[in-house]
């Protein structure tokens, strides 16, 4: 756990004054953050060029393998329905965006494989019932890639990092609405 200290570490870190910063819309939110935690390459299943949304790295001056990559969208964009959603949180999180459900609550995270053998590891919130709250991909029994996927306000954000930090999944739903909340400047 002494590495998801660092982490966390990090993270907090990531906000830090005295960086150059870039201005970024999304929606309807404008958008103040540090140039270093900006991600420049395209979100590769959204069109290039048409994408209302950042996409943005806490801790990205750390390791990879403790970096969090966080899309952040409209549901215009994020949630299309007239294809099934990649990502099982996807339905969740819209309706929470567009004031359908309640956001899901936080607490102890449970294990669920999808089936003997599977390479997918699924985490459900204990006694919630908004479904699942992190799948991850793995191969070979080792520490698989995750991805966890919310609202903050009327948008959708999607977060991937590894599954090391499943355990902390609470501490990164705060992390990401905080740095949204100060970079937006309409908190």
């Amino acid at each position: 756990m002494r590495a998801a200290t660092g982490w966390l570490l990090a993270l907090l870190a990531a906000g830090c004054s005295g960086a150059a910063m870039k201005q970024e819309k999304v929606g309807g939110h404008v958008f103040n953050l540090p140039e270093q935690a900006l991600e420049e390459e395209n979100v590769f299943f959204l069109p290039k060029d048409d994408y209302d949304g950042l996409y943005f790295v806490l801790g990205s001056e750390t390791a990879p393998a403790e970096q969090v990559r966080v899309i952040l969208g409209t549901t215009e964009k994020f949630c299309n329905f007239n294809t099934p959603p990649v990502i099982d949180q996807v339905p969740r999180a819209c309706a929470v965006a567009r004031g359908q459900a309640p956001q899901p609550k936080t607490g102890r995270l449970t294990r669920v494989a999808r089936s003997a053998g599977a390479t997918v590891n699924r985490y459900v919130y204990k006694g919630e019932d908004g479904g699942v709250a992190v799948s991850c991909r793995s191969e070979d029994g080792q520490s698989g890639t995750c991805s966890a996927t919310f609202a903050w306000r009327d948008l959708v954000w999607d977060a991937t990092f590894d599954e090391q930090w499943v355990p902390k999944l609470d501490e990164l739903r705060a992390e990401v609405a905080k740095r949204l909340d100060e970079w937006s400047g309409d908190a």
